[in-house]
């Protein structure tokens, strides 16, 4: 059986590895898994960054084959990065190339793939493979009413860009053999891009990084109304998040978007009011570990994928749960069974 190939491309936060680079590698270990018969799949990783000895003890317990390491290679320059990775595909000649769906990865991945000529899947929600071994890229399609399975049959590699959050995250491994360590040269030393300078944006509050989160959605009337969402968030310590329809009337920033064309994301409880739950929402909390939900409608979808379910309106509900929080007394309401099916 021919050894598949998987080349991870690593991106750091601080002194660690970014959230979605162990998504990566914990989504190459279950291909692995896939294939029978013993080493059939290697996935290695290409670390283009100054900060390879803080992540040298985390990466080593990952089951790596091995690690590129490119230093020296200054900030980011989507156009120099992009030779460098190329360099690192020709080195290690992989079947297939995996990038984080962010902005990094989003402007570097285009590039690679027009350096080999092949093909390019971006904002995967899935990977799998198919009885030759060929990497299925799913992602949403036409809105997000569809999911279209794609293959690239001919080129190699096959590369795909990952949705930041969609994938579970590698855990280490005890005892696992080393990575080979392979520290590159740096030969792309231009670049046409000039950096001026880092101005920090406008901060937003991080909805991935939230334990505990709100969802609101189109059963909130007006943009006033958010005021005593806030103001729970606040007094439960959640953060607050929304559907694609109030990002759409303007009652909520698009960093607070949940859903296929806006985050997806993994909080251990999300409290949903007046969400109907449509399919492209339901794929962006595919990860969180457990739902309750409030609606007014006994028929509303996201009831269907709500470990708690209450049928009530929110109008009522929210100012009674403030209240109780204010005075220190456990908010309490009776769920309303629905059926429970897989998200």
């Amino acid at each position: 059986m021919k050894r598949i190939r998987i080349l991870i491309y690593g991106e750091t936060h601080g002194k660690g590895l970014s959230p979605v680079t162990r998504e990566l590698v914990g989504k190459s270990r279950a291909l692995a898994r896939e294939i029978s018969g013993k080493n059939a799949l290697a996935y290695s990783l290409a670390l283009i960054s100054d900060r390879a000895e803080s992540c040298r003890a985390e990466l080593s317990a990952y089951g790596l084959s091995r690690i590129y390491v490119w230093k020296d290679a200054g900030d980011f320059r989507a156009d120099r990065y992009a030779d460098l990775l190329a360099e690192t595909i020709r080195q290690e000649e992989p079947d297939i190339l995996l990038v984080g769906g962010t902005p990094e990865g989003r402007s570097l991945a285009p590039r690679v793939a027009a350096k080999f000529r092949t093909g390019i899947t971006a904002d995967c929600t899935e990977l799998a493979l198919d009885a030759e071994n060929r990497l299925i890229q799913t992602r949403p399609a036409f809105g997000g009413n569809i999911m279209a399975h794609i293959l690239t049959p001919d080129r190699r590699p096959q590369i795909a860009t990952i949705r930041p959050g969609v994938m579970s995250p590698a855990e280490q491994i005890e005892s696992c053999p080393p990575p080979e360590w392979i520290f590159c040269r740096n030969t792309a030393q231009t670049s046409s891009i000039q950096f001026l300078g880092i101005e920090p944006a406008d901060t937003a509050e991080d909805i991935d990084a939230c334990s505990l989160l709100l969802a609101v959605g189109g059963g909130v009337r007006d943009k006033d109304d958010l005021e005593m969402f806030r103001e729970l968030a606040a007094l439960l310590g959640a953060g607050l998040a929304g559907s694609r329809v109030l990002v759409e009337r303007g009652f909520l920033p698009p960093e607070a978007q949940i859903g296929l064309s806006g985050h997806s994301v993994r909080p251990q409880k999300l409290i949903t009011f007046g969400v109907s739950g449509s399919l492209q929402f339901r794929a962006g909390i595919r990860q969180a570990q457990q739902i309750l939900a409030v609606n007014s409608d006994p028929e509303a979808e996201i009831f269907r994928v709500a470990h708690t379910a209450i049928c009530g309106d929110l109008y009522e509900i929210v100012p009674e749960l403030i209240g109780q929080l204010r005075s220190g007394q456990p908010a309490i309401h009776k769920p309303m069974a629905m059926p429970r099916k897989n998200i």
